[in-house]
């Protein structure tokens, strides 16, 4: 009889979106974390697991702060990422 059984576990505990917003909001998310990782290890009962705190990340532009795409041709979130594409370019030919 096929029977299903605990093998593992992880926790996953998501910070509150809202909370992280404006310019610092990427340095303050990553405080956090470590606040939240300090924590946890001077928990008494803490031997009982290993602490690991996954971090998502993306590329953005530090422009407009749109999410980083670009083509051939260079950046295409916007003009500004644009045009120091150009001038990084040019500098290299």
């Amino acid at each position: 009889m096929k029977k299903q059984i605990v093998t593992d576990a992880e926790v996953i505990l998501t910070p509150r979106r809202w909370h992280f917003r404006g310019e610092s909001s990427l340095r303050e998310l990553d405080a956090w974390c470590q606040d939240l990782s300090k924590f946890i290890r001077d928990h008494r009962s803490r031997d009982q697991a290993d602490i690991e705190i996954r971090k998502m990340t993306e590329y953005r532009c530090s422009f407009c702060n749109s999410v980083w795409e670009e083509d051939e041709n260079g950046p295409v979130c916007c003009q500004a990422a644009q045009d120091e594409h150009d001038a990084e370019k040019a500098v290299q030919t």
